[in-house]
């Protein structure tokens, strides 16, 4: 076995800096070599990280509106209802725009 087989067989992730089997990385076309950047269980790791803090994220809302008196929870519920039909008026006024472009 040369030492570009050897080389082949063996990839460095970039989150624990290891070296480890290419069957260690999950497959990725976007990637050069078709191989993920993170190893496996670096991916797990930062999914982990990344769920933990939206759970967070969650419960402090969750708190803040449940600290709220059934006033602000109403403002709160017609503030996004507005947001929302705003967001959706722009969103509609795009479509048609790109609909009229195309025909």
């Amino acid at each position: 076995m040369t030492q570009n087989d050897i080389t082949a067989a063996i990839k460095r992730c970039n989150r624990c800096h290891e070296h480890l089997p290419r069957s260690s990385f999950n497959s990725n076309p976007n990637f050069r070599d078709g191989l993920h950047g993170h190893c496996r269980e670096c991916q797990e790791a930062v999914l982990r990280e990344c769920e933990a803090i939206i759970a967070d994220r969650e419960r402090k809302i969750t708190e803040k509106v449940s600290s709220l008196s059934p006033d602000e929870r109403e403002r709160l519920r017609l503030r996004n209802l507005q947001y929302r039909r705003k967001y959706l008026e722009k969103k509609k006024a795009l479509r048609d725009q790109s609909l009229k472009r195309r025909g």
